[in-house]
């Protein structure tokens, strides 16, 4: 708009060969130089007026290796390339304006052999061989944020997906298409849900669902060109499994609803993250419980949302729309808070709005901002105007600032309730804070025969509503449905009178969430120790498979701090106690017609039995399946494999071991070798351990893999220290041979219950040569994790072992 002798674009890799301005009168001289954060001032003379110019560019630049940028991958003697650059790695690729606000189309031409195929965002408009080569132009994109241009290079095969408004494929590296038939019959349904739900078409020319060998993201919503790790999209039906699948189908439909909410409409800048990240994981959740509702997939929203709130808790906890600088690192600020508190707090408000009210206020949201830019402002006034309400006045609350609200709830003699909120804190964590949300609270309550619901909105410290059902009430349980993003605290006689409630009073999602809140009040200290164990137990003769599954998940969170010197033999009498009659209920073996929830249960029985609770005859069981697949993969089910070859480890002898990294090296497909890999770090024998150890160094790993072994030998308690110390004696190793992104992951190595790891672990990454940025954040929750799991032993200890010893004589 005004004369300038400078402008600015980003770069951070490309070696410029020539940089010039053109107008239609002349050519400009340039001056490119380098700054900081890949930003290069271009000083142009004489000084521009306003008007047109092409920047070009000549440049040469290498290609990564390690799964970053745009970048090269050999698979089977096979070169192929591929992107991948969100946040910010189009500039290291080539220059460009590489934040989301540049929101412009781009059009691609490649050079490449004449056997491979290119793909990108949008069709080819033509290709022209020459020679054993040829020359690829890409059709003109709509406009896109560099961060969403995708380029993907190599002798792909491909499986065209029929039933789709547009071409579509699945494409794979060669000799793998076989595994993608399971992907292709998914994609229909769900994009036509979403296709209704939004009320509009897909809104790009075609759609490639792109299969990448050691994807390190798990996937990305490129427009047109989605591109997934392969070891979540290919699945061989003969070794499917209920996660397996249940996983592909909301990946997919979290990727596919990012065509709308990010790509169609995409945020302004990094801040607002959660909004894209937070929508498609709620509108995902949703579709792959409307197309596959035998997942049960709204229920698992349920642990989610419980996830996120024991992030919220710490206190290196931040608000989920908050400033961000740089963005080295995206699994820092593409957290848990980013999508699963995000889409916990979208579900709660669909449910206060009512969901009529919500998906006209999306609609209004993406017609208003079509192919342009918008924050999260822009949605809140789409909705208030559906709503006909100010929703970001109370939406803001849960989104500008940090923390989960504790509601508690009083039922007093005249039947009315009192409510109560402040910031949820863990045990012992008395720093002042005077956060207050709009809470949307959603009461269940009773009068001993009939139950009802309302909705009220929780605004100060401390408001009294009127029950319905007045002085009759006899219960009232403060959040219905589980959808509200709070912990919940009524008085213990309220809490047991909703304990001995009959089943069917509270519904499948109340009864999860119930399991999930009990864990939450133990580690405030609002629930003791050997109350939450007797408790628990209560909980795990439920028919629903999915609260059975709340119950083992809360064992295994208890067992660092619960199972203590000399009472662990108590504990694995608790666990077999607890655990064992569901397993017998549902049987050791897969039964015909049995649901995939079913399924999923009793694969993470036989895991907690047999790991934690050391329950022979599950070991045994495990052992006899390991051999069967191990002579015929498919003579045991798909769900039943993985743990069984785990729990077979447990006793395994250096034959054995040998046995699985040679099945490892030689596996067929991605799911064998991860199948084979999750079990070598799992032998119980200290020299196998080391056997193994030094394998993860010297074996043949790729990329991620290098950690697999560590990691789950860590998780053996009498080994954790051991590993800690191989992992910092061979730190640059490690550090040289993953992506730079992961090593600020490696403090988690000294997770669990040991202050004396803790110290140790403040000392390594204390030293500079140990901490690449973005390593302080993570050794903060790790020493919050570590201290509180620690004060959970010392103040519930006693209380459960003389619990533990108790029913162990009683029976």
């Amino acid at each position: 708009r005004e004369r300038t002798d400078r402008f600015r674009f980003h770069s951070a890799g490309p070696k410029f060969t020539t940089v010039q301005l053109r107008s239609e009168q002349r050519v400009y001289h340039i001056d490119a130089g380098q700054e900081s954060e890949g930003v290069v001032t271009a000083r142009v003379s004489p000084a521009l007026d306003p008007g047109f110019y092409t920047l070009v560019i000549d440049f040469t630049n290498t290609l990564d290796t390690l799964a970053s940028s745009l970048y090269r991958v050999s698979v089977e003697g096979r070169s192929y390339t591929f992107s991948q650059f969100e946040p910010v790695d189009a500039r290291k690729a080539f220059p460009c304006w590489d934040e989301p606000l540049f929101k412009i189309p781009w059009q691609l031409t490649v050079i490449v052999p004449r056997e491979h195929i290119a793909l990108s965002n949008t069709p080819i408009e033509r290709e022209t061989e020459f020679g054993d080569q040829k020359t690829v132009v890409f059709k003109q994109s709509p406009p896109l944020p560099s961060y969403l241009v995708a380029l993907a290079t190599g002798p792909f095969e491909t499986m065209e997906i029929p039933g789709l408004t547009v071409p579509g494929r699945i494409v794979t590296v060669a000799g793998r298409s076989q595994l993608a038939a399971t992907a292709a019959a998914r994609v229909p349904s769900l994009l036509k849900s979403l296709e209704d739900y939004f009320g509009q078409p897909y809104p790009y020319d075609k759609l490639d669902i792109v299969a990448v060998p050691g994807y390190a993201y798990g996937a990305m919503e490129n427009p047109g060109a989605i591109t997934f790790d392969d070891r979540i999209l290919l699945v061989d039906p003969a070794e499917s499994t209920p996660s397996r699948l249940r996983a592909l189908t909301e990946i997919m439909a979290h990727e596919i609803a990012h065509m709308w909410f990010g790509n169609l409409v995409t945020i302004r800048w990094w801040d607002d993250l959660w909004l894209k990240e937070s929508f498609a994981s709620w509108m995902g959740d949703k579709i792959s419980d409307q197309v596959h509702p035998e997942f049960n997939t709204g229920r698992g929203d349920v642990a989610a949302a419980d996830q996120a709130m024991r992030i919220d808790a710490q206190s290196s906890t931040h608000a989920m729309r908050r400033p961000v600088a740089a963005v080295e690192h995206p699994g820092q600020f593409a957290d848990g808070l980013a999508y699963d508190k995000g889409q916990a707090v979208l579900g709660m408000f669909e449910q206060w709005l009512s969901p009529g009210v919500f998906q006209a206020g999306i609609s209004r949201y993406l017609q208003k901002h079509e192919w342009k830019n918008a924050s999260a402002g822009d949605l809140w006034r789409s909705l208030g105007e559906a709503a006909g309400s100010d929703v970001g006045r109370s939406m803001s609350t849960f989104l500008d600032q940090a923390g989960v609200p504790l509601v508690s709830c009083e039922l007093l003699a005249d039947g009315r309730v009192r409510l109560s909120q402040k910031r949820y804190r863990e045990h012992g964590n008395t720093a002042p804070d005077r956060a207050r949300w709009s809470v949307p609270v959603v009461l269940k309550y009773s009068d001993g025969g009939s139950t009802g619901a309302m909705t009220v909105l929780l605004t100060e410290p401390t408001q009294t509503f009127v029950v319905p059902t007045g002085a009759s009430t006899q219960w009232v349980l403060p959040n219905a449905e589980a959808r509200g993003y709070y912990r919940w605290f009524v008085p213990a006689a309220m809490m047991e009178r909703v304990t001995q409630l009959p089943r069917e009073m509270l519904s499948p999602r109340e009864r999860i969430g119930f399991v999930y809140n009990l864990t939450a009040l133990l580690e405030a200290g609002l629930v003791h120790g050997d109350a939450y164990l007797r408790t628990l137990a209560g909980f795990a003769n439920d028919p629903e498979p999915e609260v059975v599954m709340a119950v083992a998940e809360g064992i295994e969170r208890v067992r660092l701090p619960f199972e203590l010197p000399g009472s662990e033999a108590a504990f694995r009498r608790y666990v077999r106690s607890t655990l064992r009659p569901a397993l017998d209920r549902i049987g050791l073996d897969v039964t015909p017609g049995e649901s995939e929830t079913v399924r999923g249960l009793r694969a993470m029985l036989l895991g907690s039995l047999a790991t934690t609770g050391h329950d022979e005859q599950v070991i045994a069981h495990c052992e006899a399946l390991a051999r069967s697949y191990c002579l015929e993969a498919s003579a045991v089910d798909g769900s039943l494999a993985g743990i069984a070859l785990q729990a077979s480890a447990m006793r395994g002898d250096s034959a054995l071991f040998a046995q699985y990294t040679q099945r490892f090296e030689a596996a067929a497909t991605t799911a064998e070798r991860q199948r084979f890999l999750a079990v070598l770090g799992n032998f119980r024998s200290h020299r196998l351990m080391l056997r193994a150890l030094d394998y993860a160094l010297l074996g043949p790993m790729e990329g991620e893999e290098l950690l697999q072994i560590p990691r789950t030998a860590a998780e053996i308690p009498e080994f954790q220290e051991e590993v800690y110390l191989w992992m910092t004696a061979n730190y640059d190793v490690i550090t040289n041979r993953m992506p730079a992104m992961f090593s600020i992951y490696l403090p988690y190595f000294a997770g669990g219950c040991s202050l004396r790891l803790l110290g140790a672990a403040e000392v390594y990454f204390g030293d500079t040569r140990h901490r690449p940025a973005g390593t302080e954040k993570e050794l903060a929750q790790v020493t919050e994790q570590v201290r509180e799991c620690a004060s959970l032993r010392q103040r519930e200890g006693p209380a459960v072992a003389a619990y533990l010893e108790g029913i162990a004589g009683a029976k």
